[in-house]
């Protein structure tokens, strides 16, 4: 993925020590998601072929990876939850 230079791949790993790697993927694409709206103005749709010199626009932001971690994190807590929650009543169960 085309970062800039600003992005730290070491904080990033930091802000998803919970995710598996479908989550972090799922990150990945929503921060590239993120850029090409942002790149979307910029580019003729009506046009058969996207012309390469806007691809190579695209950089993906600290920013972009934020809101991605935004997005799929709501998503990683409910499954956290979730998992937590089976615990609680496998022991409860037991107990019985």
């Amino acid at each position: 993925m085309p970062l800039e230079k600003s992005v730290s791949i070491e904080e990033l790993a930091k802000n998803t020590q919970n995710f598996n790697g479908a989550d972090i993927s799922g990150v990945c694409k929503e921060a590239l998601i993120i850029a090409l709206k942002r790149l979307l103005p910029q580019i003729e749709l009506d046009s058969e072929k996207i012309d390469p010199k806007d691809l190579e626009q695209i950089k993906i932001t600290p920013d972009d990876f934020d809101l991605g971690l935004k997005i799929v994190s709501k998503n990683v807590n409910l499954h956290l939850k979730l998992m937590e929650n089976n615990k609680t009543k496998e022991n409860n169960n037991k107990k019985i």
